[in-house]
């Protein structure tokens, strides 16, 4: 066996030994083609060249091993159709390479084949049902490649694989749909751990094994997992074109993990036999068209801890449960027809039946209080004696209030505007926010007569239809219902508005097919972006004579039933039909439009590559988005008839690989997109000679070097350049002068950080982790001060210590110099930097006792300190609270800290009471920038895994203190960290019991507690954590009987192993009943425990000790005083 994996060998890889059995190149920089000596080694099994530069075919001879393991390289061709009979190959993995092709079907000889993963390529075919056939299938991904049509037999019966349990085909062009029975005889309904005890899928290679790996969405985040759990079963058919129901047979799969259905066009009801699915843990049903309630019985699966339902067309209110109010409120999102927790509108049940009279005078009541001209006059002059006025007259002479009080007109943005003759309302515009509730049709909204612009964007019409009422505004020329919540069709009543000129109905639920507009001919404005429009668009809407500005991104339309040529007196400048399922016809439309300017036709289900030179008539075009579609590569070369005026130019996702050489011809151009696409080779030096270049985007490609000298873009104009994900060699480039965001990561760049990033005193982000990088980091990073606000060197092996040159007042709010090998310690000038939220100086080798001084940051939430060489103890003399103000992610794990920590250790921390972003992000990151974000990133120890975590969420929370020498008993204050997702204590030297606190962490979903030496009971209060899918306890001294429930009797055997005194499920000894004064005297005991209230309120005043205990008692718990004091 040879193993040279995660280390930075570059060039061809070598010829392996003859006599080899393994061979482990992972995780290098080798290129070229994968050597054809590999075949001739006849005792190697194992070949793993995953996460290289190798280029090439594939070689024919991995019929011979037993583990083949590619992925992500730069791969070409087809996968070998050369699998003899009678093969022993096991695992197969070429994901993310540039395959192309048909699955080859002499997999079918692999009869011990188990796991098949051909994710993220070009692979062209129709899905495989003929794998059915082999006996050991397991992990089946399809996942981002071209594969299309049906995903059920002709016969639509059950898709019956014997052992599959990973089963993930997202993001392709599948589509019908699927039969009631599809779920049934599926290996998942009876999963369980292997027989041999085994927690994660591996393959046995003689004297050792090889562990299975595999990227997984789950719970909303895309992460790669370094072992797959053997009891895992998850399904993934998002991002293809599935319609129908869901099968109610789903309900069959109970040991079914995660599914995620998201983006496809399922209709219908959300299954009531998901209730049955008990191990769920993520459930993602987004973005679909699905209807009706969500079930109540949800809320009794108790390990889900990510739910998604958001824009779909569900009703009613959401289940009110752990499981579901502790989710994100944009779970939730875009249905109109919900409410309730999360969301902040209120659920009221049906009306009772009220008589005549009653509801009269209720309906009188609510025109007074909520007159809409009562809130416009109010709106007019702003003092209390004009709302007092309001109120006692709206309801019965509204017009008298325009005379006597008047319009505001100094304010047109806002409010309301009148005529200064008649003084007839023509203006009203309300704030966002403002309204809520049902728009009836009655409304004296809708009495306004004399309207000619009306603004009521950004308010809350949840379940409200657009009113008929609308259509009696006759003299508007603006209306704006933009984002209100707006369900059903459009009425007719719309298109008596023969005035209006702008329109805007976009980020509704609006449904039904086009609305009657076309015959508004005033239009020069219309919106109609993100609802759920469907069938065709109207030809005669295109050359509607003054419309200027067209947008129906997001919505179900398809191509116009007939294609007419276009009027010549069209002035249709701006066109957006983002993500719409247009098939085609829809082009020869657009290409008559020679007055267009910005034409937006990214992600459609056109079947054929599109030519380019087919926009060479729009000769006023300076702004074209093909991104999510074929383009057809003989058409962009350097004689493509493409429009010269072109300013923005976005390919992103198209399927090409070779540069496009008919930009060198736009002159004008300001951004450019080729990002993931398969281009190689060198980006050409004419591309930053532009003179108004300031945004390009070559992310995941396969380029290797810059065109010119390593100074090629010090003059250019660019302010964004981002050329992560590539396979770029040598020095890192001399970023342009005028640089605001300069991402590199994940390249093979070597050498030394260039000093002259330093003089670049516009530079916002730097971006230069996953390379090969050596030699300092740059003291002079300091003089940014006043721009840098994100630095991220991760994955480096950069050397020496973090520069102590931190100014006060910097801007620096993420600081990632994880896995180098920095030395010294941490630099106190970080103090500084009073806006710094994220650190981590993870897997370095500083030593440094922990760094209390760091509580002095305000804004610092994330700190982590993973394997260094920290030492000492992390509580201060005194026994105080470690209370970092905003701290919830502390990882300090794998050092050589010491000592105990005091029973008020964990009281004021944020964890406490953390809650989503109130600007509704969902992940850590800098929003600022109007022309780019970026989101931070982690790695997590988490259910027992390691795992490369995309996102750090904004309301996730985790404390890992494993793998160092504490010691004495975890504090009871623990339980005052609810929002406390994931806990990790292992490797230390507790003792004590597990604090019955834990009890009350109601969001904890991990909890490691492993290779400590703690004593007494398993606390039965951790049995009610709904959320809690991960625990271990394994290698203490615990006694008793195991708590059973569903969150202990779903966990490996190994997780309580090694604790001799241990009995139940899922240990196999069972449990003898305790004897009585056994019992009692346990009960005693917890209650001592239990109340560390009690513990930290009496160390303090110590001389009335005993009469706190018994106060708290006996307020508190007055049973268990009774017990104690007797009865009498």
């Amino acid at each position: 066996m040879l193993d040279i994996q995660s280390n930075h060998f570059e060039g061809e890889i070598p010829l392996p030994p003859l006599s080899l059995n393994a061979f482990y190149a992972r995780n290098n920089t080798f290129i070229g083609n994968i050597p054809l000596s590999f075949c001739n080694r006849t005792s190697l099994i194992v070949l793993d060249l995953s996460y290289n530069n190798f280029t090439g075919p594939i070689p024919q001879c991995l019929n011979d091993f037993k583990v083949v393991k590619l992925r992500k390289n730069n791969l070409e061709g087809s996968l070998p159709d050369r699998f003899n009979v009678g093969t022993s190959l096991r695992v197969i993995d070429v994901g993310y390479n540039q395959l192309t092709g048909k699955l080859p079907r002499s997999l079918l000889n692999c009869s011990f084949l188990k796991f098949l993963s051909v994710d993220h390529n070009s692979i062209e075919d129709t899905f495989p049902f003929w794998l059915k056939a082999l006996p050991n299938l397991q992990v089946f991904k399809l996942r981002s490649n071209k594969f299309y049509g049906p995903i059920s037999s002709p016969d639509q019966g059950p898709l019956a694989f014997p052992e599959l349990h990973i089963f993930e085909i997202s993001d392709n062009n599948f589509t019908g749909s699927l039969p009631p029975s599809y779920f049934v005889n599926w290996k998942s309904p009876s999963l369980k751990i292997n027989g041999a005890g085994t927690m994660y899928m591996a393959e046995d290679i003689g004297a050792s094994t090889y562990d299975d790996l595999i990227d997984l969405q789950y719970k909303g985040l895309s992460m790669e997992q370094m072992g797959i759990l053997t009891f895992y079963s998850a399904i993934d058919l998002s991002g293809n074109k599935i319609e129908g129901q869901i099968p109610e047979s789903i309900g069959l799969l109970k040991t079914l993990i995660a599914l995620n259905l998201s983006n496809n066009a399922f209709t219908g009801h959300i299954p009531l036999s998901l209730a049955n699915v008990t191990e769920l843990e993520s459930l993602d049903l987004s973005r679909n068209q699905l209807s009706g309630t969500i079930p109540s019985g949800l809320k009794s699966l108790s390990f889900l801890a990510h739910i998604n339902v958001s824009h779909n067309q569900l009703k009613g209110e959401i289940p009110q449960g752990t499981q579901i109010t502790g989710q994100s409120k944009s779970s939730f999102e875009g249905n109109a027809g919900l409410c309730g927790l999360p969301l902040e509108e209120i659920f009221f049940g049906p009306p009772t039946q009220q008589p005549k009279e009653e509801k009269e005078e209720e309906e009188k009541e609510e025109e007074e209080v909520l007159n809409w001209r009562g809130v416009a006059i109010g709106f007019g002059p702003g003092v209390l004696l004009g709302l007092a006025i309001t109120q006692v007259i709206a309801s019965y002479k509204p017009e008298w209030l325009i005379k006597i009080i008047g319009c505001n007109q100094t304010d047109y943005f806002n409010g309301v505007m009148c005529n200064n003759i008649t003084g007839e309302v023509t203006k009203l515009q309300l704030p966002s926010g403002c309204f809520t509730g049902v728009l009836k049709t009655n409304s004296s909204l809708f009495g306004f007569n004399h309207l000619r612009y009306l603004n009521l964007s950004y308010n809350n019409f949840t379940s409200s239809s657009l009113s008929y009422g609308f259509g009696s505004l006759n003299k508007l020329e603006v209306l704006s219902l933009s984002s209100n919540g707006f369900i059903g069709q459009v009425p007719s009543s719309l298109s008596n508005l023969s005035r209006l000129t702008e329109l805007y109905l976009d980020h509704n639920e609006l449904t039904g097919s086009f609305p009657l507009v076309q015959n508004i001919t005033s239009l020069s404005i219309l919106n109609l972006s993100l609802n759920h429009f469907s069938g065709a668009i109207p030809s005669s809407l295109l050359t509607m004579p003054f419309l200027s500005y067209l947008n129906l991104d997001e919505n179900h339309l398809t191509d116009p039933v007939e294609v007419r040529s276009s009027s010549t007196s069209s002035r249709l400048e701006t066109l957006h039909l983002r993500k719409n399922p247009f098939e085609g016809k829809i082009l020869d439309l657009i290409s008559n439009f020679t007055t267009l300017k910005y034409l937006d036709l990214s992600f459609q289900n056109i079947s054929y590559p599109i030519n380019l030179n087919f926009f060479s008539s729009l000769k006023s075009l300076l702004r074209l988005d093909l991104s999510g579609n074929s383009v057809l590569e003989t058409s962009i070369s350097s004689d493509s008839d493409v429009p010269r005026n072109l300013e923005k130019l976005l390919l992103s996702s198209c399927d090409i690989s070779k540069f496009p050489k008919f930009v060198r011809s736009l002159d004008r151009l300001e951004q450019i997109d080729i990002s993931n696409n398969k281009i190689k080779g060198k980006v050409p030096e004419w591309l930053w000679s532009f003179p108004h270049l300031i945004r390009a985007n070559l992310v995941n490609n396969a380029f290797t070097h810059l065109e010119g000298s390593n100074d090629v873009l010090t003059n250019s104009s660019l302010k964004i350049l981002d050329l992560a994900l590539n396979h770029f060699e040598g020095p890192v480039p001399t970023p342009p002068l005028s640089i605001n965001l300069f991402s590199a990561w994940n390249n093979s760049f070597t050498g030394n950080i260039p000093l002259s990033v330093c003089n670049r005193s516009s530079l916002v982000i730097l971006d230069i982790s996953y390379n090969n990088l050596t030699g300092p980091i740059p003291r002079c990073l300091s003089n940014l001060k006043d721009s840098l606000v994100v630095v991220n060197l991760r994955k480096n092996n950069l050397e020496g210590s973090i520069p102590d040159m931190l100014y006060n007042g910097s801007l620096l709010k993420t600081l990632d110099v994880g896995y180098n090998q920095l030395t010294g310690k941490l630099p106190r000038s970080l103090l500084n930097c009073s806006s710094l939220r994220f650190v981590s100086v993870d897997n370095n080798k500083i030593k440094d006792t922990f760094p209390f001084w760091l509580k002095a940051l305000p804004g610092l939430q994330v700190l982590t300190l993973r394997s260094n060489k920290f030492y000492g103890p992390i509580s201060l003399p005194g026994e105080v609270p470690l209370a970092f103000p905003k701290l919830r992610i502390l990882e300090i794990s794998d050092n050589n800290f010491t000592g105990s920590l005091p029973p008020n250790y964990f009281l004021n921390w944020k964890a406490s009471s953390l809650e989503t972003n109130d600007d509704g992000r969902i992940y850590m990151g800098d929003y600022n920038n109007a022309y780019f974000i970026y989101e931070d990133t982690m790695d997590l120890q988490y259910k027992g895994l390691f795992m490369e975590q995309g996102k750090v969420l904004t309301s996730y929370a985790t404390i890992d203190f494993s793998g160092n020498r504490f010691e004495g008993q975890i504090p009871e204050s623990i339980g005052l960290l609810k929002a406390l997702i994931a806990l990790n204590l292992s490797n230390n030297g507790f003792t004590g019991h597990i604090p019955l606190s834990l009890e009350n962490v109601t969001e904890l979903e991990s909890l490691d507690l492993s290779g400590n030496k703690l004593s007494g009971t398993i606390p039965k209060g951790l049995a009610r954590l709904s959320f809690l899918a991960y625990i271990s306890v394994a290698h203490n001294q615990l006694k008793g009987e195991i708590p059973q429930g569903p969150q202990f009797s779903g966990q490996a055997e190994t997780s309580f192993e090694g604790n001799a005194g241990l009995c139940g499920l899922p240990l196999q000894g069972s449990c003898f009943a305790p004897p009585p004064t056994q019992q009692f005297e346990e009960e005693e005991e917890e209650e001592g425990v239990l109340n560390w209230k009690a513990v930290v309120i009496g160390y303090g005043p110590g001389l009335l000790f005993g009469l706190v205990i018994a106060h708290v008692i006996a307020s508190y718990m007055p049973k268990w005083f009774v017990k104690i004091v007797g009865s009498g």
